[in-house]
Order: structure tokens, then C-alpha cells, then sequence
């Protein structure tokens, strides 16, 4: 994996891609970091046949999934995506250990439901699980109170457009997967037309696979 924006760079360590997804909230910003990560292909589909997104992505990808996990709190994902992922208790990959930095060793897993899911406490090899409600400002609150600001949201597409609707996200993580798959597929980001003006942070590549990380601007 190399590295071509901000500057270009030859193999990435484990060390130094930490550092280029490493970021802190501001100390007197009133609410928590949020970012969101994106699998798609170069036609735009965020699922495989299968309705997956597991389906479409790769080694690269997969790096990089773990090493933003290892930087987050809290993962935040809606019930379906909960339900069609089969999500369960999230760990921290052990050659990223020592790169967390949040309060626990493992993230938490949060499910943006109505319902009642079986909460799961946290161990040592494992984050808790759990259910969360309310309006999404109401949701980020509880996790600064329980001093979890940084907040990875995996989707689904309703969810995380939502949030971006709100002005709630900081950055997006995208993986453009090389290939493509025509026919009628799940989009990113699903919901009422709304505008995010984006600056482009930084730029991987491995294997033709392309990962960025934007900043959000303003939306409307």
C-alpha cells in the first residue's frame, strides 16, 4: 500500500498508516468526531450480488477497516445493517493494539435501533454491544459523556446519509473497489437529496483499490 496524497510515499507501515487516519477532537469541540466508511465499486454499487458489502471489498480494504476501528470509541450502525452484516462484539486486531489510544482496548459496538437488542457487556477480548435511540445529536452526546469521541459509522446508507444531512460528520472514508457491476445496486448513501462540499485529506492505493479520506464541508 502506498501512499499518493498529501504527499506520495513507497509501502506503508502499519505505524505510519495509523498516523495518517490518527485525529483528535478539538478539546473545546462540543460534540464528537464522526466519520464514515464507504465500500463501493468504480460504477457506484455498495453491495455485491449478495447484498453485502463484504462481497466487494479486498486486502486493502480490510486493512484499513481495521485500522479505523482500532482508532474508534464506539462504532454507530442501524438495525438492518446490524442485522444483514451479522455484526457481533468487535476486537482490536493485536498488531494494532498498542495504536488504540481510546479508554478501552476494544471499540464498542452501538446499534441505532427502537428496539431493544441483548446487550453485551464488554471483556477483555472483546467491546460491549448495545442498543442506542434518540436523535442522532441526542446519541453523540451519550457517547461524550461516556467519554467515546471518536465515532466510526459503518451505515447503512439511510443512517449515514442522515447524518450527513444533519452536519453531523466530519470526515468520509470511501474504498473504491476496481471492478464493476451494472444492474440496479445499493448506493452509498440513500435518502432525500441534500449537498456536501468534500476536500480530499489523503489517498491510498493498493492493487488498483483506492482509499481516500475527505473532510466534510458545508451541506445543504
Amino acid at each position: 500500500m502506498r501512499q499518493l496524497i498529501p504527499s506520495p510515499s513507497a509501502e506503508l507501515s502499519d505505524a505510519e498508516l495509523v498516523r495518517l487516519y490518527s485525529t483528535e477532537p478539538a478539546q473545546d469541540e462540543p460534540r464528537t468526531h464522526v466519520r464514515l466508511n464507504m465500500v463501493s465499486t468504480v460504477d457506484g454499487a455498495a453491495a455485491g450480488p449478495d447484498g453485502l458489502s463484504g462481497s466487494i471489498g479486498s486486502p486493502a480494504d480490510r486493512r484499513v477497516f481495521d485500522v479505523l476501528r482500532a482508532w474508534a470509541d464506539v462504532v454507530l450502525i442501524g438495525r438492518g445493517t446490524y442485522a444483514a452484516e451479522q455484526y457481533s462484539a468487535l476486537t482490536t486486531p493485536e498488531h494494532l493494539a498498542s495504536f488504540r489510544t481510546g479508554p478501552a482496548p476494544h471499540p464498542d459496538l452501538a446499534v441505532l435501533t427502537s428496539t431493544q437488542l441483548s446487550a453485551q457487556p464488554a471483556t477483555p477480548e472483546r467491546g460491549a454491544v448495545y442498543s442506542v435511540s434518540g436523535a442522532f445529536d441526542e446519541v453523540l452526546a451519550r457517547f461524550r459523556r461516556d467519554r467515546m469521541t471518536r465515532v466510526l459509522c459503518e451505515g447503512g446508507p439511510h443512517l449515514a446519509s442522515s447524518m450527513l444531512e444533519h452536519g453531523l460528520v466530519d470526515e468520509i472514508c470511501t474504498t473504491t473497489t476496481p471492478m464493476t457491476l451494472s444492474g440496479i445496486a445499493i448506493r452509498t448513501l440513500s435518502g432525500p437529496a441534500h449537498r456536501s462540499d468534500l476536500e480530499l485529506l489523503s489517498l491510498v492505493e493498493q492493487d488498483s483499490t483506492l482509499i481516500a479520506r475527505w473532510g466534510v464541508g458545508s451541506a445543504g
